[in-house]
């Protein structure tokens, strides 16, 4: 399963003639504008996203809507710095950050939502009995290190908008 899954992940991450996603991850990442400059433009990503929470607290904006509020948005923190204006009004498919993402567009329903889903994943995680505790107990703080890592990734990146985060998270919760 190891294999399988570090295989995988270099047949996205590198470039192969197979790969349907051309250029690779690292390709795409490294050779955008926004990666070579880094921090300020997250900071401009979430300063918009902010606003547009500011704006709709409670029901969000509408699920998948982010990308089309998105550009509209115009945050009073972007203004008092003027380093990040350069990267005021680009476009973003995502908040880079899953809690801000759901938040934004879903409300502070959405955020609770997942912040349970998380939660009960841990819980299932650490409270299940099984009838060996000795082979159960690694594998079990395995799965948990793995959502938790899942987690941390998703407070930088777009983890439920592809389709391997989203399963890569109910394979852990399962």
């Amino acid at each position: 399963l190891a294999v399988f899954w570090a295989g995988l992940i270099l047949f996205f991450t590198l470039d192969p003639p197979l790969n349907p996603h051309r250029p690779s991850i690292l390709e795409q990442g490294f050779g955008s504008g926004r990666w070579q400059a880094g921090g300020p433009t997250r900071v401009v990503i979430w300063a918009q996203t902010f606003e547009m929470i500011r704006l709709h607290p409670l029901l969000g904006g509408g699920a998948g809507n982010f990308t089309y509020v998105f550009p509209e948005m115009d945050s009073a923190l972007i203004w008092e710095r003027p380093d990040l204006l350069a990267y005021q009004g680009l476009y973003t498919n995502a908040a880079h950050n899953v809690l801000l993402q759901a938040w934004a567009e879903l409300g502070i329903v959405g955020v609770l939502i997942l912040i349970q889903l998380v939660a009960a994943g841990f819980y299932l995680l650490l409270k299940r009995q099984e009838r060996d505790e000795r082979v159960w107990l690694p594998a079990r703080a395995a799965l948990a290190g793995l959502l938790a890592a899942w987690f941390t990734q998703g407070q930088v990146n777009l983890v439920l908008q592809m389709p391997v985060g989203a399963l890569s998270l109910f394979a852990i919760l399962l």
